[in-house]
Parts: structure tokens; sequence; C-alpha cells
């Protein structure tokens, strides 16, 4: 099975912040369905943060599951600015029937690239 990287970040945090988010999201995501790995990473390599950004290497077929979590991990947030594979999104007001849609199709298109 092809594994495809996809990257989330918080472009409307301070470093703190995102840092926080970063690791909250990657314990929510790490290990949610078979052949998904989530970690932190640095945005840059000069970057003095530990990792305000969390790489997601999932196989296609996972792409609903990694939905599922980060729609989980969105709601219990509140509003939060994130960007998938450089697609910045503000979600807001959506119901919860949608949320996951979204980000599925948001996370469909990152890895068709």
């Amino acid at each position: 099975m092809e594994h495809y990287e996809v990257t989330i970040s918080f472009p409307a945090t301070d470093p703190l912040t995102g840092n926080r988010l970063a690791a909250e999201l990657a314990a929510q995501l790490s290990g949610i369905a078979d052949g998904v790995a989530a970690k932190t990473r640095r945005d840059t390599s000069d970057s003095q943060d530990f990792g305000s950004l969390v790489a997601v290497v999932l196989g296609a077929p996972a792409v609903i599951a990694v939905a599922q979590g980060l729609a989980d991990w969105i709601r219990k947030q509140g509003r939060v600015d994130i960007e998938i594979s450089r697609e910045v999104v503000r979600l807001e007001n959506v119901a919860d029937k949608d949320l996951e849609k979204i980000l599925e199709l948001m996370l469909s298109k990152a890895i068709e690239k």
C-alpha cells in the first residue's frame, strides 16, 4: 500500500500555542488506524520550537479515520485555524455532520498532490 505524508499546522497561533496544539493533535491521531503515524515536526530546520507542525503518514484507506480523529480534536478545541498541506481553512459554525466530510475531502486532496 502506498503511504502519503500530510502536514497539519496552525497558522494563526503563536509558537508556544502551536507547539501545544501540535503535540495534542499528534497524540490524538497516532495509531488511530492501521498504518497511521503522527508526530510533531519543526516547520523549518533552524526553528527553535519543539515542533508546531504535525506530520501524518497514512495510506489512502485511513483518510476517513484520520478525518474523524481530526474532527473530534477540533470539536474539543472549539474554533481553530488549521492548514493541511499548505491549504488554509478556517472552520467556524460547521455542523458536526459536515465537519468530518470537509476534512475527509481536504485530506484526500492533499494526498492526491
